[in-house]
Protein backbone atom coordinates (compact mmCIF):
# COMPACT_ATOMS: atom_id res chain seq x y z
CA UNK A 1 0.00 0.00 0.00
CA UNK A 2 1.59 3.25 -1.28
CA UNK A 3 0.91 6.71 0.18
CA UNK A 4 1.39 9.57 -2.30
CA UNK A 5 2.17 12.40 0.18
CA UNK A 6 4.48 13.05 3.15
CA UNK A 7 1.45 13.65 5.32
CA UNK A 8 -0.05 10.33 4.37
CA UNK A 9 3.23 8.54 4.99
CA UNK A 10 3.41 10.13 8.43
CA UNK A 11 -0.09 9.05 9.28
CA UNK A 12 0.40 5.53 7.99
CA UNK A 13 3.08 4.97 10.59
CA UNK A 14 0.45 5.62 13.25
CA UNK A 15 -2.47 3.67 11.77
CA UNK A 16 -1.85 0.81 14.16
CA UNK A 17 -2.11 3.25 17.07
CA UNK A 18 -5.34 4.65 15.67
CA UNK A 19 -6.84 1.18 15.37
CA UNK A 20 -6.09 0.54 19.02
CA UNK A 21 -7.78 3.79 19.96
CA UNK A 22 -10.87 2.71 18.04
CA UNK A 23 -11.31 -0.05 20.56
CA UNK A 24 -10.92 2.37 23.47
CA UNK A 25 -13.19 5.21 22.48
CA UNK A 26 -15.31 6.03 19.49
CA UNK A 27 -14.71 9.73 20.02
CA UNK A 28 -10.92 9.40 20.06
CA UNK A 29 -11.08 7.16 17.03
CA UNK A 30 -13.10 9.73 15.16
CA UNK A 31 -10.56 12.42 15.90
CA UNK A 32 -7.55 10.41 14.79
CA UNK A 33 -9.10 8.69 11.77
CA UNK A 34 -10.50 12.01 10.63
CA UNK A 35 -6.94 13.07 9.95
CA UNK A 36 -6.29 10.22 7.53
CA UNK A 37 -9.33 10.66 5.30
CA UNK A 38 -8.16 10.32 1.66
CA UNK A 39 -4.72 9.07 2.68
CA UNK A 40 -5.27 5.34 3.09
CA UNK A 41 -7.62 2.71 1.76
CA UNK A 42 -10.42 1.73 4.07
CA UNK A 43 -9.49 -1.48 5.82
CA UNK A 44 -12.77 -2.46 7.45
CA UNK A 45 -16.40 -1.58 7.82
CA UNK A 46 -15.70 -0.13 11.27
CA UNK A 47 -13.01 2.14 9.81
CA UNK A 48 -15.44 3.24 7.11
CA UNK A 49 -18.04 4.03 9.72
CA UNK A 50 -15.56 6.06 11.75
CA UNK A 51 -14.38 7.98 8.69
CA UNK A 52 -17.95 8.80 7.68
CA UNK A 53 -18.67 10.12 11.17
CA UNK A 54 -15.43 12.14 11.20
CA UNK A 55 -16.29 13.68 7.85
CA UNK A 56 -19.71 14.63 9.15
CA UNK A 57 -18.08 16.20 12.24
CA UNK A 58 -15.68 18.20 10.08
CA UNK A 59 -18.60 19.61 8.11
CA UNK A 60 -20.77 20.57 11.07
CA UNK A 61 -18.48 21.42 13.98
CA UNK A 62 -16.89 24.78 14.54
CA UNK A 63 -13.36 25.81 13.79
CA UNK A 64 -12.56 25.03 17.39
CA UNK A 65 -13.43 21.38 16.87
CA UNK A 66 -11.23 21.27 13.76
CA UNK A 67 -8.34 22.72 15.73
CA UNK A 68 -8.78 20.05 18.38
CA UNK A 69 -8.63 17.32 15.74
CA UNK A 70 -5.54 18.84 14.18
CA UNK A 71 -3.84 19.13 17.56
CA UNK A 72 -4.40 15.43 18.16
CA UNK A 73 -2.53 14.61 14.93
CA UNK A 74 0.46 16.88 15.21
CA UNK A 75 3.92 15.60 16.10
CA UNK A 76 4.65 18.78 18.06
CA UNK A 77 4.43 18.03 21.78
CA UNK A 78 2.01 20.02 23.89
CA UNK A 79 3.68 22.87 25.80
CA UNK A 80 2.30 23.93 29.18
CA UNK A 81 3.12 27.55 30.01
CA UNK A 82 3.30 28.44 33.65
CA UNK A 83 3.20 32.17 34.43
CA UNK A 84 5.42 33.27 37.27
CA UNK A 85 4.80 36.91 38.25
CA UNK A 86 7.89 39.07 38.47
CA UNK A 87 9.17 39.86 41.94
CA UNK A 88 7.52 42.87 43.52
CA UNK A 89 9.12 45.59 45.60
CA UNK A 90 5.94 45.78 47.71
CA UNK A 91 6.42 43.75 50.92
CA UNK A 92 3.93 41.03 51.72
CA UNK A 93 1.50 41.95 54.51
CA UNK A 94 2.38 40.24 57.79
CA UNK A 95 -0.27 41.72 60.13
CA UNK A 96 -0.49 39.88 63.43
CA UNK A 97 -3.97 38.69 64.35
CA UNK A 98 -5.85 40.75 66.92
CA UNK A 99 -5.48 39.18 70.37
CA UNK A 100 -8.51 37.66 72.01
CA UNK A 101 -10.02 39.21 75.12
CA UNK A 102 -7.96 38.20 78.12
CA UNK A 103 -4.88 37.23 76.10
CA UNK A 104 -1.66 37.75 78.07
CA UNK A 105 1.65 39.39 77.33
CA UNK A 106 4.70 39.82 79.57
CA UNK A 107 6.55 43.14 79.81
CA UNK A 108 10.26 42.87 79.06
CA UNK A 109 10.98 45.78 81.40
CA UNK A 110 9.51 44.55 84.68
CA UNK A 111 8.18 41.04 83.86
CA UNK A 112 4.63 42.15 84.57
CA UNK A 113 1.93 39.95 83.00
CA UNK A 114 -0.64 42.09 81.18
CA UNK A 115 -4.10 41.12 79.94
CA UNK A 116 -5.76 42.34 76.76
CA UNK A 117 -8.92 44.46 76.77
CA UNK A 118 -10.39 44.72 73.24
CA UNK A 119 -11.70 47.91 71.69
CA UNK A 120 -15.40 48.59 71.98
CA UNK A 121 -18.12 50.09 74.15
CA UNK A 122 -18.93 49.38 77.78
CA UNK A 123 -21.20 50.80 80.47
CA UNK A 124 -19.39 53.28 82.73
CA UNK A 125 -21.01 54.35 85.97
CA UNK A 126 -24.15 53.10 87.68
CA UNK A 127 -27.76 52.99 86.56
CA UNK A 128 -30.52 54.26 88.83
CA UNK A 129 -31.65 50.66 89.38
CA UNK A 130 -28.17 49.57 90.44
CA UNK A 131 -27.85 52.51 92.83
CA UNK A 132 -31.16 51.64 94.49
CA UNK A 133 -30.04 48.01 94.92
CA UNK A 134 -26.59 48.74 96.32
CA UNK A 135 -27.87 51.51 98.60
CA UNK A 136 -30.44 49.16 100.13
CA UNK A 137 -27.85 46.40 100.48
CA UNK A 138 -25.41 48.82 102.09
CA UNK A 139 -27.99 49.92 104.67
CA UNK A 140 -28.83 46.32 105.54
CA UNK A 141 -25.17 45.43 106.06
CA UNK A 142 -24.56 48.50 108.17
CA UNK A 143 -27.43 47.52 110.46
CA UNK A 144 -26.33 43.88 110.64
CA UNK A 145 -22.91 45.02 111.80
CA UNK A 146 -24.33 47.48 114.34
CA UNK A 147 -22.72 50.41 112.62
CA UNK A 148 -25.51 52.55 111.18
CA UNK A 149 -24.69 56.15 110.40
CA UNK A 150 -26.83 58.62 112.34
CA UNK A 151 -25.17 61.59 110.63
CA UNK A 152 -26.35 61.42 107.03
CA UNK A 153 -23.51 63.69 105.94
CA UNK A 154 -21.17 60.75 106.44
CA UNK A 155 -23.53 57.94 105.55
CA UNK A 156 -21.97 55.97 102.66
CA UNK A 157 -25.31 54.29 101.96
CA UNK A 158 -27.38 57.35 101.14
CA UNK A 159 -28.39 57.78 97.51
CA UNK A 160 -26.53 61.06 97.06
CA UNK A 161 -23.28 59.26 97.84
CA UNK A 162 -23.44 57.71 94.36
CA UNK A 163 -23.86 60.95 92.44
CA UNK A 164 -20.35 60.81 90.99
CA UNK A 165 -21.23 57.49 89.28
CA UNK A 166 -24.12 58.85 87.25
CA UNK A 167 -25.49 59.16 84.73
CA UNK A 168 -24.41 55.77 83.43
CA UNK A 169 -22.77 56.19 80.02
CA UNK A 170 -21.99 53.92 77.10
CA UNK A 171 -18.35 54.72 76.44
CA UNK A 172 -16.13 53.54 73.60
CA UNK A 173 -12.48 52.74 74.35
CA UNK A 174 -9.63 51.75 72.08
CA UNK A 175 -7.94 48.44 72.88
CA UNK A 176 -5.28 48.32 75.58
CA UNK A 177 -3.26 46.00 77.79
CA UNK A 178 -3.56 46.32 81.57
CA UNK A 179 -1.38 44.84 84.31
CA UNK A 180 -2.94 41.65 85.57
CA UNK A 181 -2.10 42.56 89.17
CA UNK A 182 -1.00 45.55 91.15
CA UNK A 183 2.67 46.46 90.83
CA UNK A 184 4.65 44.56 93.47
CA UNK A 185 7.38 45.57 95.89
CA UNK A 186 9.95 43.60 93.90
CA UNK A 187 8.99 45.27 90.63
CA UNK A 188 8.98 48.75 92.13
CA UNK A 189 12.39 48.14 93.66
CA UNK A 190 13.85 47.73 90.16
CA UNK A 191 12.76 51.28 89.33
CA UNK A 192 14.24 52.59 92.57
CA UNK A 193 17.52 50.77 91.87
CA UNK A 194 17.73 52.42 88.45
CA UNK A 195 17.17 55.83 90.01
CA UNK A 196 13.85 56.49 88.29
CA UNK A 197 11.56 56.09 91.32
CA UNK A 198 11.68 57.33 94.90
CA UNK A 199 11.72 54.85 97.77
CA UNK A 200 8.29 54.42 99.39
CA UNK A 201 7.84 55.99 102.81
CA UNK A 202 8.13 53.01 105.12
CA UNK A 203 6.32 54.51 108.10
CA UNK A 204 3.20 55.60 106.18
CA UNK A 205 1.51 52.36 107.26
CA UNK A 206 3.66 50.28 109.63
CA UNK A 207 1.37 47.25 109.51
CA UNK A 208 1.72 46.89 105.75
CA UNK A 209 4.82 45.35 104.12
CA UNK A 210 6.93 47.57 101.89
CA UNK A 211 9.42 46.87 99.17
CA UNK A 212 12.22 46.89 101.80
CA UNK A 213 10.95 43.63 103.26
CA UNK A 214 12.88 40.99 101.34
CA UNK A 215 10.27 38.29 101.90
CA UNK A 216 7.41 40.53 100.76
CA UNK A 217 8.45 40.97 97.15
CA UNK A 218 5.16 39.68 95.75
CA UNK A 219 2.98 42.05 97.78
CA UNK A 220 1.60 45.25 96.22
CA UNK A 221 3.80 48.27 96.68
CA UNK A 222 2.13 51.00 98.79
CA UNK A 223 3.16 54.30 100.34
CA UNK A 224 3.70 55.67 96.84
CA UNK A 225 1.89 58.86 95.87
CA UNK A 226 0.24 59.54 92.50
CA UNK A 227 3.37 61.07 90.99
CA UNK A 228 5.44 58.09 92.10
CA UNK A 229 2.96 55.70 90.50
CA UNK A 230 3.03 57.63 87.25
CA UNK A 231 6.85 57.71 87.32
CA UNK A 232 6.99 53.94 87.65
CA UNK A 233 4.58 53.36 84.77
CA UNK A 234 6.62 55.67 82.54
CA UNK A 235 9.82 53.86 83.50
CA UNK A 236 8.16 50.56 82.58
CA UNK A 237 7.08 51.92 79.18
CA UNK A 238 3.42 52.21 80.15
CA UNK A 239 1.19 54.76 81.93
CA UNK A 240 -1.49 54.92 84.59
CA UNK A 241 -4.94 53.84 83.35
CA UNK A 242 -7.67 56.38 82.88
CA UNK A 243 -10.72 56.09 85.08
CA UNK A 244 -12.64 54.62 82.12
CA UNK A 245 -9.93 52.09 81.22
CA UNK A 246 -9.73 50.89 84.81
CA UNK A 247 -13.51 50.42 85.03
CA UNK A 248 -13.82 48.53 81.75
CA UNK A 249 -10.97 46.21 82.75
CA UNK A 250 -12.76 45.61 86.07
CA UNK A 251 -16.32 44.95 84.90
CA UNK A 252 -16.30 44.14 81.20
CA UNK A 253 -19.14 45.09 78.90
CA UNK A 254 -22.23 43.61 80.58
CA UNK A 255 -22.66 46.18 83.36
CA UNK A 256 -21.90 43.77 86.19
CA UNK A 257 -21.55 45.14 89.71
CA UNK A 258 -18.32 43.31 90.61
CA UNK A 259 -15.46 41.94 88.51
CA UNK A 260 -16.67 38.35 88.97
CA UNK A 261 -20.38 39.06 88.44
CA UNK A 262 -23.19 40.21 90.72
CA UNK A 263 -22.64 37.99 93.74
CA UNK A 264 -21.68 39.99 96.82
CA UNK A 265 -18.00 39.90 97.86
CA UNK A 266 -16.51 37.06 99.88
CA UNK A 267 -12.94 36.76 101.11
CA UNK A 268 -12.07 34.20 98.43
CA UNK A 269 -13.12 36.76 95.81
CA UNK A 270 -11.67 39.98 97.22
CA UNK A 271 -9.46 40.94 100.16
CA UNK A 272 -11.71 43.46 101.91
CA UNK A 273 -12.06 44.38 105.57
CA UNK A 274 -12.25 41.39 107.96
CA UNK A 275 -10.41 39.07 105.56
CA UNK A 276 -6.68 39.24 106.39
CA UNK A 277 -6.54 42.77 107.89
CA UNK A 278 -3.67 43.81 105.61
CA UNK A 279 -2.61 43.66 101.99
CA UNK A 280 -2.08 40.16 100.67
CA UNK A 281 0.13 38.77 97.92
CA UNK A 282 -1.05 39.77 94.48
CA UNK A 283 -2.98 37.38 92.28
CA UNK A 284 -4.12 34.88 94.92
CA UNK A 285 -7.87 35.19 94.34
CA UNK A 286 -8.33 33.71 90.88
CA UNK A 287 -12.10 33.33 91.32
CA UNK A 288 -12.36 37.09 91.68
CA UNK A 289 -10.91 37.73 88.22
CA UNK A 290 -12.53 40.24 85.89
CA UNK A 291 -13.89 39.19 82.46
CA UNK A 292 -10.42 39.86 81.02
CA UNK A 293 -8.49 38.03 83.71
CA UNK A 294 -7.38 41.07 85.72
CA UNK A 295 -6.93 40.15 89.40
CA UNK A 296 -7.46 42.11 92.63
CA UNK A 297 -9.48 44.78 90.88
CA UNK A 298 -11.51 44.96 94.08
CA UNK A 299 -9.93 44.74 97.51
CA UNK A 300 -6.31 44.20 98.56
CA UNK A 301 -5.19 47.78 97.89
CA UNK A 302 -6.95 50.67 96.21
CA UNK A 303 -5.37 51.97 93.02
CA UNK A 304 -4.38 55.33 91.63
CA UNK A 305 -5.66 56.14 88.13
CA UNK A 306 -4.67 59.00 85.84
CA UNK A 307 -7.80 61.18 86.22
CA UNK A 308 -8.34 64.24 88.33
CA UNK A 309 -11.40 63.75 90.50
CA UNK A 310 -14.45 65.76 89.45
CA UNK A 311 -17.71 64.70 91.07
CA UNK A 312 -19.65 65.94 88.02
CA UNK A 313 -17.43 64.45 85.32
CA UNK A 314 -19.96 61.91 84.06
CA UNK A 315 -22.40 64.72 83.21
CA UNK A 316 -20.06 66.02 80.51
CA UNK A 317 -17.61 63.17 79.82
CA UNK A 318 -16.84 62.44 76.16
CA UNK A 319 -18.27 59.15 74.89
CA UNK A 320 -15.08 58.15 73.07
CA UNK A 321 -11.88 57.49 75.02
CA UNK A 322 -12.62 59.96 77.85
CA UNK A 323 -9.27 61.35 79.08
CA UNK A 324 -10.60 62.63 82.39
CA UNK A 325 -11.32 66.18 83.53
CA UNK A 326 -8.78 68.97 83.22
CA UNK A 327 -8.97 69.84 86.93
CA UNK A 328 -10.37 68.58 90.20
CA UNK A 329 -13.68 69.32 91.88
CA UNK A 330 -14.91 67.62 95.04
CA UNK A 331 -17.74 70.02 95.67
CA UNK A 332 -16.24 70.88 99.06
CA UNK A 333 -15.45 74.59 99.15
CA UNK A 334 -13.00 74.38 102.02
CA UNK A 335 -10.86 71.75 100.31
CA UNK A 336 -7.81 73.30 98.71
CA UNK A 337 -5.61 70.26 97.96
CA UNK A 338 -5.50 68.55 94.59
CA UNK A 339 -7.14 65.15 94.34
CA UNK A 340 -6.96 62.22 91.94
CA UNK A 341 -9.35 59.33 91.44
CA UNK A 342 -8.74 56.12 93.40
CA UNK A 343 -10.47 52.89 92.37
CA UNK A 344 -11.13 49.40 93.67
CA UNK A 345 -11.34 49.61 97.46
CA UNK A 346 -8.84 47.91 99.76
CA UNK A 347 -8.38 45.59 102.72
CA UNK A 348 -9.54 48.50 104.90
CA UNK A 349 -12.91 48.94 103.14
CA UNK A 350 -16.03 47.05 104.12
CA UNK A 351 -17.08 44.61 101.44
CA UNK A 352 -20.49 46.22 100.87
CA UNK A 353 -18.93 49.60 100.17
CA UNK A 354 -16.77 48.58 97.22
CA UNK A 355 -17.95 47.93 93.67
CA UNK A 356 -16.52 48.12 90.15
CA UNK A 357 -18.26 51.46 89.49
CA UNK A 358 -17.37 53.09 92.82
CA UNK A 359 -15.08 56.13 92.71
CA UNK A 360 -13.13 57.68 95.54
CA UNK A 361 -10.48 60.38 95.68
CA UNK A 362 -7.29 61.06 97.60
CA UNK A 363 -4.91 63.98 97.79
CA UNK A 364 -1.80 63.70 95.66
CA UNK A 365 1.57 64.53 97.13
CA UNK A 366 0.18 65.45 100.56
CA UNK A 367 -0.17 62.13 102.33
CA UNK A 368 1.31 58.71 101.64
CA UNK A 369 -1.26 55.95 101.88
CA UNK A 370 -0.53 52.45 103.12
CA UNK A 371 -3.59 51.02 101.40
CA UNK A 372 -3.14 52.49 97.91
CA UNK A 373 -1.12 50.91 95.14
CA UNK A 374 -1.45 51.02 91.36
CA UNK A 375 -1.23 49.17 88.07
CA UNK A 376 -0.33 50.37 84.59
CA UNK A 377 -1.71 50.12 81.05
CA UNK A 378 -0.15 49.84 77.61
CA UNK A 379 -2.22 51.35 74.75
CA UNK A 380 -2.22 49.46 71.44
CA UNK A 381 -2.19 52.63 69.35
CA UNK A 382 0.29 55.53 69.47
CA UNK A 383 -0.78 58.42 71.67
CA UNK A 384 -0.11 62.12 71.43
CA UNK A 385 1.98 63.53 74.26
Amino acid sequence: MNFTSRSCRLHSARVGEYKKLILLSDTIALLFLGGVVGCAPIQSGREQEALNTAASLARTETATAAKIISAQLTDTPTVTITFTPPPSDTPTSTHSPTPEAGATMVSEKDSMTMVYVPAGPFLMGSSEEEIDIVSEYCTEKQEENNSPYTDTRHDPCQISNYDDERPQLEVYLDAFWIDQTEVTNAQYKQCVTEGQCLSPTRDCQPINPTYLDSDMGNYPVVCVDWSGAQAYCEWAGRRLPTNAEWEKAARGTDGRIYPWGNDTPRCYLANTQACVAMADEVGLRLEGASPYGALDMLGNVSEWVADWYDKDYYTYSPKDNPPGPISWNTGIESQDWEVRVVRGGSYRIRSWLTRAAERQYRGMGIIMYGSIGFRCVLPTTPEEN
